[in-house]
């Protein structure tokens, strides 16, 4: 699956899982100014059916590097720095209350969207139907390295003091990688579900886009707003 994207706020009773992509934008495709632009027309031009009770479903989502100047480097190469996204399926649940969104862009024709929502819907029929591995289940770890050596990131943390010893920063994250080998696959949604039992408070996410790498964590910071 690809173009796969989740957040979740348990304290908060809110879910949202994104499928897919109609409309995508990223910072190496085309410039902060030009998306500005872009989302402001979709904004103003889009057409919303709601028979829900549910209000402020979201339709644009976005991730940002905080300094966009930065090109991303290393295991992070892939990811986009910047990318806004209209989705083609949205999963939103907010206290309780859970809505199911399809959009299409403007010149989709009638019979298409119909074929598409019935599609969509067999899509996550099929999703709910699968059978995936018990929830208390654990990968065992068969190797582990941290990428940055133990002197080189001690030295780094004493550069670090020294910068704001001489009030050059006020706050900075430092972390190293730990690089892992498991004996099998991953299976996301169950990490998701621990996350979401571990840090109720925080809000957890999950990003899936290439196919092939994905994003997941948990963070205390405001995430979506």
């Amino acid at each position: 699956l690809h173009n796969i994207s989740f957040l979740s706020n348990k304290s908060k009773k809110f879910k949202l899982l994104s499928i897919g992509k109609i409309k995508n934008y990223t910072i190496e495709d085309f410039s902060k100014g030009s998306i500005n632009k872009k989302i402001e027309e979709i904004i103003k031009t889009n057409i919303s059916i709601n028979e829900t009770s549910q209000e402020d479903i979201p339709f644009i989502l976005c991730g940002q590097n905080f300094d966009l100047s930065k090109k991303n480097t290393g295991i992070w190469n892939d990811i986009p720095s910047l990318n806004y996204w209209v989705p083609e399926i949205l999963l939103y649940q907010n206290n309780y209350n859970t809505t199911l969104t399809h959009l299409f862009t403007a010149n989709t024709s009638l019979d298409d969207i119909i074929a598409n929502i019935e599609n969509n819907h067999e899509f996550i029929y099929s999703i709910l139907d699968s059978k995936y591995p018990d929830k208390h289940t654990n990968n065992i770890i068969t190797s582990n390295e941290f990428l940055t050596d133990k002197d080189t990131f001690d030295d780094s943390i004493t550069n670090i003091k020294n910068h704001i010893n001489n009030s050059e920063v006020s706050k900075v994250v430092i972390s190293n990688i730990l690089s892992c080998e498991i004996d099998k696959k991953l299976p996301y949604s169950n990490l998701i579900m621990k996350l979401n039992d571990i840090y109720p408070t925080c809000c957890v996410f999950y990003y899936r886009f290439n196919g092939i790498q994905s994003f997941i964590g948990a963070s205390p910071e405001t995430i979506l707003k």
